[in-house]
């Protein structure tokens, strides 16, 4: 089998009105590098919180909901990068309610459905956390 044959997971939510609908994928790494550089310290609490064993792929739809009340701009980076649109997330955040927990929940799912789930994905995430802190510059000292 070769990547060309592989089909890639994805799960398709419907937009209000009925009349449209968007393709909902897993997270890649380009959509976790634009994350961290937006929201690493929310990033670093939920993977605190995966490693404290308090956050499981079975309880989805309650990381969704903690995600769009704690961090709700995160969730709306989530949903833009998840339908492959990250430059919408302002309009992703204006989405209904229902229709934000269906797509975080079908990100969600299909992001963290591999070998170690969510502690696994979270400890990618760290790393790249921690390569771009390395990567940037120290700040000078002040005079």
């Amino acid at each position: 089998m070769s990547l060309s044959d592989y089909v890639i997971p994805h799960r398709v939510v419907p937009l209000p009105g009925g009349t449209t609908s968007v393709k909902v994928l897993g997270l890649g790494l380009e959509s976790f590098v634009l994350l961290v550089r937006h929201h690493a310290p929310a990033l670093q609490g939920i993977y605190t919180q995966a490693v404290e064993g308090k956050l499981d792929i079975q309880e989805i739809n309650a990381i969704a909901m903690t995600l769009i009340d704690s961090a709700p701009e995160l969730a709306a980076r989530i949903i833009a990068c998840s339908i492959g649109e990250p430059d919408q997330w302002e309009k992703a955040r204006k989405l209904p309610g229902p229709v934000q927990i269906e797509i975080l929940e079908a990100a969600g799912t299909l992001t963290f459905d591999v070998e170690g789930g969510i502690k696994k994905v979270m400890e990618t995430v760290i790393r790249i956390m921690e390569s771009a802190q390395e990567a940037l510059p120290s700040p000078s000292p002040t005079p």
